[in-house]
């Protein structure tokens, strides 16, 4: 599942998501430094970062499900369960010197290693081919994902696999959910509002309530519309945080009856593409944690950063 949901605010914007996952996985925060090998290619060949780079992953494992680099260019990756995604094996006829090979897991980390913006993630995104086995034959992990990436510039676009390669969309909406399409999902959206005019949409009976991916995409585009213009960054944080815990799954609402688990909001994360910041909410926790690259204390080492993730009050009277 998962929603991405970019809120702009005067000179700047925060772009955040919920992770819609399985409870039982564990999560942190994960910085990676410069010239760090953080995976290898379908050939094989080591993976090394260009730039500085931080997000959440699972388990203490290295690919990011959303970060950010120390230019501010900040990724997120969705589910997207669609047909004829990726390669079902490595063209060994490509030249490796002009073709990446990579492992869906990988992309993320990838373009936030070697760009610096949304341009950068456009030229790179053209070499870039994701398969579902190595160059040996060996089956890999590429779980079906697409991406959505901005930059200090506010520029918002979304990767969508088809045939091993991408297509990169503009996206005027600033929303991503899960499948369909992009185009599918604002004629969708066309169909409960017109997007240029939704404050005259019937809030109270025409929006869906359900937590399918349409649904969540067209109540996070009319909220974000509705919602006060934030005035600064602390605004549009407040901003994306409300609209993004009414978007958010509670544990026991959804039950994954084969592994006995149940598929809830983990966190909600946030980036500052301008102050290059991370904010993080774990879902029993409501309390809001900030980072910058400037709190790493040795930028030179990968590091993996636990998240507080038990309830906490704060005092209102010391």
């Amino acid at each position: 599942m998962c929603t991405g949901l970019q809120i702009n605010y005067p000179g700047g914007s925060v772009l955040g998501r919920t992770m819609d996952i399985e409870m039982s996985l564990d999560y942190q925060l994960n910085y990676i430094p410069r010239n760090y090998q953080f995976a290898k290619d379908l050939f094989n060949q080591p993976l090394v970062s260009r730039y500085r780079m931080m997000g959440l992953g699972f388990n203490d494992y290295i690919p990011l499900k959303d970060g950010i680099n120390e230019h501010g260019l900040v990724g997120i990756t969705n589910e997207f369960p669609e047909f004829n995604l990726y390669d079902k094996t490595v063209d060994p006829t490509f030249d490796n010197n002009e073709v990446t090979y990579l492992r869906s897991l990988d992309l993320l980390n990838y373009l936030l290693g070697m760009c610096r913006d949304v341009s950068e993630v456009i030229e790179q995104i053209a070499t870039i081919r994701i398969a579902q086995t190595d160059a040996k034959g060996q089956s890999v992990i590429s779980p079906p994902f697409h991406y959505m990436f901005t930059d200090p510039s506010g520029r918002n676009i979304v990767l969508e696999p088809k045939n091993g390669q991408f297509e990169v969309k503009e996206n005027p909406y600033q929303v991503m959910t899960n499948s369909p399409k992009l185009e599918r999902q604002y004629h969708r959206l066309e169909r409960y509002m017109d997007p240029e005019k939704p404050e005259e949409a019937n809030a109270v009976k025409g929006l869906p309530g359900g937590y399918d991916p349409v649904s969540r995409f067209v109540r996070a585009y009319y909220f974000s519309q509705l919602s006060l213009k934030p005035t600064n960054q602390s605004e549009a944080c407040a901003s994306l945080y409300r609209i993004l815990n009414v978007l958010s799954l509670p544990v026991g609402f959804l039950k994954n009856r084969q592994r006995e688990d149940y598929t809830a909001t983990l966190y909600i994360s946030g980036y500052d593409p301008n102050t290059k910041e991370l904010f993080v909410q774990d879902y029993q926790n409501p309390k809001v944690y900030r980072v910058s690259f400037e709190d790493i204390v040795d930028l030179d080492i990968y590091q993996t950063i636990p998240i507080p993730q038990n309830f906490k009050t704060d005092l209102l009277i010391h």
